[in-house]
Formats: structure tokens, sequence, C-alpha cells
């Protein structure tokens, strides 16, 4: 179980990171609650690395354009309309609160390029990008010259 609580109760970090992990847990379990979703991205950009939280949108945010699926955005119409029969449900990552979360910390802007892309606006990602990473721009511009 770990050590017992000090004087100042559990270690902040370390619950976290046991919540992080149960919340994967259930997401890779197939869970669908936007909610999960969200308060999993809130945890990810609340820590020091971007790693996992760019690896979360990069399983689940898709570029405009790119066909419906797990990894397809959640800011479409759901409960039918708009979907096609057969087709699998598209992530209930709700891209607005992920992007205002993610620049909300004033870091992880690879993250935050990932879902400007995910919501097709590939000027705003191009330009954070040259800010943060000029290489990331330049892949960008040429994906978009495709």
């Amino acid at each position: 179980l770990g050590a017992p609580p000090g004087p100042a109760g559990p270690d902040p970090e370390r619950a976290a990171a046991a919540v992080v992990r149960y919340l994967e847990g259930v997401v890779g379990a197939g869970c669908t609650s936007a909610a999960v979703y969200n308060h999993l991205v809130a945890l990810y950009a609340e820590m020091g690395d971007e790693g996992p939280l760019l690896a979360f949108l990069s399983a689940h945010v898709a570029p405009v354009g790119a066909p419906a699926g797990p990894t397809a955005g959640h800011d479409r119409p759901r409960g039918g309309e708009g979907e096609t029969k057969g087709a699998e449900p598209p992530s209930p990552l709700d891209l607005s609160f992920a992007l205002r979360t993610v620049l909300g910390t004033g870091r992880h802007f690879r993250s935050a390029v990932k879902l400007y892309m995910g919501f097709g606006l590939r000027q705003q990602a191009v330009e954070l990008a040259l800010k943060v990473d000029p290489a990331l721009a330049r892949e960008l511009a040429h994906e978009s010259t495709d």
C-alpha cells in the first residue's frame, strides 16, 4: 500500500498519479464518458512533462478531414445525427475544453498545436509551432502542400 500519509496528508503528486493511472485504465476499458476524458486531460495538463498529454491527444484527436473513428474529435453531433451506421463513434474528448485547458497552462504548446489541427485551424497551429518548435512548423507547412 505504501507509506502512511504524513502530517500534512497524502502526497498530492502521488495521489494525482494514482488517479491518472486509474482513469487511463477506465479509458482503456472502453469508457465513453466525456467527463472522464476531460478530467484526464486536465490532470495531464497539470503535469510538468508534456509527453503523456501529447500521447493521449495523438490517440484521440484526428486532423479535420481524417476518417472518423476512435481518434476523431468530439465537437460534432451525437446521437445518430451526422453519424453513419457501422462507423466507430468519435472520441468523447471535448476538443474545446482540451484546448482551453492546455492554453490556460501557458505550456504544453505541442499539445495545443495538435488540438488546433484537430479543429482544422492549420494557420493557428503553424503560427504557434513557429514560436515553440520551428521543425514542427516546417512539418505542418509541408503537410499542407501535399
